[in-house]
Order: structure tokens, then sequence, then C-alpha cells
């Protein structure tokens, strides 16, 4: 496309120190259920409330993947990677805790270091 310009930013293209948040989603009830119904992962933890009640948490908690799918697309929507990811290659990602329905996620991406970008 002539004249198309990304919004995206590519890697050199950061500056350190950039700070850049999403905006906020509330994971609901029905988030953990669809998530449940297209994975078909329907451990009772995320989907039964009298069992869950049995287990450490005490209540139900979404999926680990529906808050990392969550992750991925609030990050999307922050604009950075528009026009400029061609490919996702890996992750690294550590759970700090469970999510639990009415729980808010918000991404935060911060610019710590940069390096030089060889193209082809």
């Amino acid at each position: 496309m002539a004249g198309y310009r990304p919004r995206g930013k590519f890697f050199e293209e950061f500056e350190v120190g950039l700070e850049i948040e999403s905006q906020a989603r509330t994971i609901t009830d029905a988030d953990i259920v669809n998530f449940a119904g297209l994975t078909w992962d329907t451990n009772p933890l995320h989907t039964d409330a009298e069992y869950a009640k049995t287990m450490p948490f005490g209540e139900r908690i979404a999926h680990g993947m529906l808050g990392l799918s969550y992750a991925v697309g609030l990050a999307w929507q922050m604009g950075f990677m528009d026009g400029t990811v061609i490919a996702f290659t890996g992750l690294e990602w550590k759970f700090k805790g469970p999510t639990k329905i009415g729980d808010c996620r918000q991404n935060q991406s911060h610019a710590r270091r940069g390096r030089r970008i060889c193209r082809l």
C-alpha cells in the first residue's frame, strides 16, 4: 500500500524509559464460561462454584490462559504492535496470583533497555 505507515513501533524506535499503559478490562463470569466452552477446559475450579469453595482460593478463578489471552489483547490495543509484528515467536510469563471474577486487568509496558536490530 502506497503511503501506508504502521502506527506501531519497531524495537529500535522505543526510547528507554518509555512507559505505556493499556485500558482496563474486568473479568466476568461470562468470560470464564465462554473460555471454558472454547477451550474445553472445564476444570471445576473454573466452572463449579460449590467445588471451588472447597479449594484454597475459596471461589472460582479464571483460567490462567484466559488472563494471558487478555494481556495479549490489551497489548495489541495499546497500538505499538500494529503493522510491526508478523509472528509471535515466544513468551516468558509468571503468574503472580489467581484472577477472580470482578478483577480488573491492565497492561503496563516499560522500555528498560535498547539494542540494535539488523534488518535484511
